[in-house]
């Protein structure tokens, strides 16, 4: 149990809430805080402002590093900034003393290596404050900072949000995180291990390119201080081995080649880790030989919403980092089902590639898909969203059939008593038809509003709102799911208002104006919630068939479980081992006044354990010569 209790670090603290990313308000914000700091960014980079004033070559501090003939331990961890439940549960596991993995006594690691989007869904002190810092400081088990354990950090997209400018102030020489010290100045970081071994962190910005003060440093500064027998951990915000390859971002890897041809050549990049995906998978290449292949690990559980992975691909091929940007452009990269055919598929020199293990496996992540059709009605903030679309899309259309011919069918009746908001161009409307169903009524209204303009133009812009969701490459799919969707969503909207008119043609007798405006308001509301969520939930189950919007079906659930880090040994003879943790469960707090009670902690536990086997990383083939 913390030996600091929630008075003693924060009084008035509130543990945060798993970020809603289904909320428009949320969206809004992330997104206008996204483009502006792409916008503003190209005027002034926090990156290149931090190397003018502490250049990276002066203020290159390596603080001594003693392991002797013991091994060396160091953690990493990704996303971690989120709901306070999972990031408590990870930021606890991390500060145990020692934790038992496979019969091994693992004790905790002299570093912590953060890679990325250490908080959600924007960032500011206030929120690094309450979803980062203050989490950790309650998991600690010391009462003070020690000296002997550091943090180094890289800041994802996430921290990006408002120009580096929170993350460039709270991770700097000064601050600390739980009882680790930062000592860092730059959001990039380059720092020598023992038993020669090197952890390189880079700053990719929104971009995901490198700026030139920092391609300076490394290549520059660090490169020649990394020997020709050292080993290389290489630390990247995202997964661009992943990204290149199911995104289309092929220039992306410009990073990678980068690092591999001009800081680690000769084979001395061995590990690349990085977090950004919510999900742990491990892809080992196959165009080495055993003891020089390169693994590529995507640890991004450190707290935020699950996301897939049984959309991650087996294998791939013509990966080619050392082709020229313009070559890959012009090359899909092919996927395929055997090792042996990627292998026969792919050009000379390309890399090849196949996935190992994920955290959760492949079938448990279909099975938490299906989940999003009950799931979905707990976003409520889209769930109003959608009641305040269905309720002004009826009002326009309703002004728009008053201009219409065809306004005296029977729909009329109900647009007559929603008075004075749409008030009839005659007097009197046709009697209710007797034995009109809630498919006749549907079919009724949408040919009323067939004959009106202005229809047209909530159609076009349906259409444009629906082409911005899907995320697929690909055209053709793109223009299906788009389509199919607005079709869909004109459909529940068309059902809504048959079911009305059926109910219209049942009680319309006897109902007066005051209470017919009531129910039709409350029936909207009602309706506009459920239809809206559902259509949502199962358009985004349909499109993950279509390989496209993976990421928007989680993060609409915002699944807590499932998290994982990694700890990784450096033996003294340069063998490194990585341990991949997993917490399946996160304990959940129950909050009083949306406080923490005084007893919150007793007893609190985590059960930890291997995602998979330890697996070796075999140092630099000539430290082995």
């Amino acid at each position: 149990m913390p030996s600091r209790s929630v008075e003693e670090i924060a009084p008035e603290f509130r543990p945060r809430a798993p970020v809603s990313w289904a909320d428009p308000i949320v969206l809004a914000k992330s997104g206008f805080a996204a483009g502006m700091t792409a916008l503003m960014r190209g005027y002034s980079d926090r990156r290149v402002t931090q190397a003018a004033l502490f250049p990276p070559a002066d203020h290159w501090e390596e603080p001594p590093v003693k392991a002797g003939d013991e091994p060396y331990w160091m953690d990493f961890a990704a996303d971690i900034g989120d709901g306070f439940d999972a990031t408590y549960a990870v930021a606890y596991a991390l500060a145990e003393p020692s934790l038992r993995l496979a019969d091994t006594d693992c004790p905790r690691g002299q570093l912590l290596v953060l890679g990325g989007d250490e908080v959600y869904p924007t960032p500011s002190q206030t929120q690094y404050l309450d979803r980062t810092l203050r989490p950790y400081a309650l998991a600690e088990h010391c009462d003070q900072v020690d000296a002997n354990l550091e943090v180094l950090a890289i800041p994802g997209n996430h921290d990006w949000y408002d120009g580096l400018d929170a993350f460039s102030e709270l991770f700097s020489p000064g601050h600390w995180l739980g009882a680790r010290t930062m000592n860092q100045r730059h959001s990039y970081f380059a720092r020598r291990l023992p038993h020669g071994w090197w952890v390189l962190g880079a700053d990719t910005a929104l971009d995901g390119r490198l700026d030139i003060a920092q391609r300076d440093f490394f290549a520059t500064v660090v490169a020649p201080e990394i020997g020709p027998r050292d080993s290389v951990i290489l630390v990247l915000p995202s997964p661009f081995w992943v990204t290149a390859a199911q995104d289309g971002d092929q220039e992306s890897l410009s990073v990678l080649r980068f690092f591999r041809d001009q800081v680690c050549s000769g084979g001395r990049l061995r590990l690349c880790v990085s977090g950004d995906l919510h999900h742990y998978s491990r892809y080992v290449d196959d165009a080495r030989k055993p003891d020089e292949q390169v693994q590529y690990v995507t640890a991004g559980g450190g707290g935020a919403y699950l996301l897939a992975t049984h959309d991650l691909w087996r294998f791939w091929a013509k990966l080619d980092l050392s082709g020229s940007l313009r070559r890959m452009r012009k090359r899909r990269p092919q996927w395929t089902a055997t090792v042996t055919e990627a292998e026969r598929t792919a050009p000379p020199g390309a890399e090849t590639a196949h996935l190992v293990h994920t955290y959760p496996d492949r079938g448990t992540s279909r099975k938490l898909s299906v989940q999003v059709l009950w799931r979905m009605f707990t976003n409520w903030p889209l769930g109003l969203f959608f009641c305040g679309i269905y309720l002004i899309a009826t009002l326009v259309e309703g002004h728009a059939l008053r201009a219409a011919a065809a306004f005296q069918v029977g729909f009329g009746e109900v647009l007559a008593r929603i008075a004075p908001l749409c008030p009839p161009t005659s007097a009197g409307c046709p009697p209710a038809r007797p034995g009109a169903g809630p498919a006749y009524g549907a079919l009724e209204f949408a040919a009323a509003l067939s004959t009106s303009p202005g229809v047209w133009i909530i159609v076009a812009i349906l259409l444009i709102a629906c082409y911005s969701v899907p995320t697929h490459q690909r055209l053709t799919i793109r223009l299906v799911l788009t389509i199919g969707h607005a079709i869909v969503q004109a459909a529940a909207f068309f059902a809504v208002q048959g079911l009305y008119q059926w109910f219209v043609n049942l009680v319309a007798p006897h109902s007066s104006g005051p209470l017919f405006v009531t129910g039709y308001l409350a029936w909207m509301v009602i309706a506009g919630y459920l239809a809206g969520l559902a259509v949502c939930a199962v358009y985004l189950l349909t499109a993950t068939a279509f390989g496209a919007n993976h990421n928007e079906l989680f993060c609409a659930m915002r699944l807590p479980t499932y998290k994982n880090f990694l700890r990784l040994r450096i033996k003294p003879d340069g063998t490194l081992t990585v341990f991949p943790v997993r917490i399946d469960k996160p304990h959940a707090f129950r909050l009083l006044a949306g406080r923490l009670p005084k007893n919150a902690f007793d007893n609190y536990s985590v059960d930890t354990q291997l995602i998979e086997e330890p697996y070796e990383v075999l140092p630099n083939p000539l430290s082995r010569k």
